[in-house]
């Protein structure tokens, strides 16, 4: 158990997350197909980064492999805090009016995502594109020095979907 409570339950809907490359050639983008995620498991485990210590006590209570605060979401409240703990991958979810921004880092790279209305900004490492949201493979813009990994595109989006839903209580969506 957590002395400061900083895990924390949420469900992520059980449909696979597309594994995605889009690549410039030209003025044309293609896109490779690279399988999916497969969510198994609604109720997934999160780590509220601002409460955690890192004492690793949830570590020996976790029913599986691999302590919460270590393999979980960790998830900050400001980009700020977010951008200071650069030694490990985390999320940053804030809200800009009708605006959601989710800061991800996922094996040491960092991603950006903008979303709004249909249309969302992602960027990062050598890349920074938009796209319609029903539809990024077919309506996507912008540069990119080589590929874009979609792939942490889907993930950022189901995570700011299910922490941000409106009819859940977390400390994400608690806090906004």
């Amino acid at each position: 158990m957590c002395p400061n409570d900083a895990n924390f339950t949420f469900v992520l809907e059980r449909a696979p997350i597309p594994r995605v490359r889009l690549r410039r050639a030209g003025a044309l983008w293609t896109a490779q197909h690279e399988g999916e995620i497969e969510i198994t498991e609604p109720h997934q485990i999160g780590n509220f980064a601002d409460f955690c210590n890192d004492c690793g006590n949830c570590d020996v209570f976790c029913p599986e492999d691999g302590g919460p605060y270590n393999l979980k979401p960790r998830l900050f409240v400001s980009a700020e805090r977010w951008a200071a703990d650069r030694s490990r991958d985390a999320l940053c979810l804030e809200r800009r009016g009708a605006r959601a921004v989710v800061l991800g880092r996922f094996e040491g790279a960092e991603y950006r995502l903008e979303t709004g209305e249909a249309r969302a900004a992602f960027s990062g490492p050598g890349f920074r594109v938009s796209f319609d949201e029903r539809d990024p493979e077919g309506t996507v813009q912008g540069e990119a020095d080589s590929e874009v990994d979609l792939t942490y595109y889907h993930i950022m989006t189901r995570l700011r979907q299910a922490l941000l839903a409106p009819d859940t209580v977390n400390y994400v969506n608690a806090y906004w």
